[in-house]
């Protein structure tokens, strides 16, 4: 076997193993969109309900129900939204190398010689390369869409629960003490505390998502599992 041959060998068996890599971000893809639509189902006719029942009930609430229950038809919108932003197409590489006129004998012409094939499979791995490194940023960007709109539904959703009770409460009982706080729990009791909760909804979905980004970005930086040149550290 000649020495062309030999590297042509070896080429084939790093481009199966770059093969692998294209396969797995094909299924990553398809395992974040399935997961994305399944709580996109779930989170919009929850939203779209909590909202209905409290717009058709607020004189009837009470002001903790309302404050709580604006702060998480907030955290539901807002999750709504980066479901759906996980869901939108992103560009895909294959990895095959294809003719470019499309026809057999341009794809023929390969096979005279062994250097043609080498050179073939040379262009092969380097169109793979380029594929599984646009994959791979894609997918990472994919990915991070998916653990936003998570961190909205499963953290902050519940969390911006709590502190709109709380905040309820806590200006329920400065009532008394703060007679501002009676006029206008007389006039527009609803009002504020549908727009307490809408900002509580949302400053608490802010906060996560950014501590969530820090954390990520820290474990990033943790470590290089890439293969290097020589030479190279």
């Amino acid at each position: 076997m000649s020495d062309d041959m030999r590297k042509v060998e070896r080429l084939k068996s790093l481009n199966a193993e770059f093969r692998r890599l294209i396969d797995f971000h094909a299924t990553s893809f398809k395992e974040i969109d399935e997961k994305a639509r399944y709580w996109l189902t779930a989170s919009l006719p929850a939203f779209l309900a909590l909202s209905g029942y409290l717009t058709n009930n607020l004189d009837q609430l009470g002001f903790e129900f309302i404050c709580a229950g604006f702060a998480l038809s907030t955290c539901l919108l807002i999750s709504v939204y980066l479901f759906a932003n996980t869901l939108l197409s992103l560009n895909v590489e294959s990895g095959v190398l294809a003719p470019s006129s499309r026809s057999f004998k341009a794809a023929a012409s390969v096979l005279e010689s062994d250097e043609k094939w080498e050179k073939l499979t040379r262009q092969q791995t380097d169109e793979l390369l380029r594929a599984v490194k646009n994959n791979e940023t894609q997918n990472a960007l994919k990915s991070k869409r998916l653990k936003r709109a998570e961190v909205s539904l499963f953290l902050a959703a519940p969390t911006a629960v709590c502190l709109g009770a709380v905040w309820a409460f806590g200006y329920a009982a400065a009532g008394p003490f703060f007679a501002p706080a009676i006029t206008l729990s007389i006039i527009v009791y609803p009002g504020l505390a549908a727009g307490a909760g809408v900002l509580i909804g949302g400053l608490t979905v802010a906060t996560f998502l950014i501590s969530s980004h820090y954390r990520t970005r820290f474990k990033n930086a943790r470590g290089d599992h890439t293969v290097k040149p020589d030479g190279q550290q």
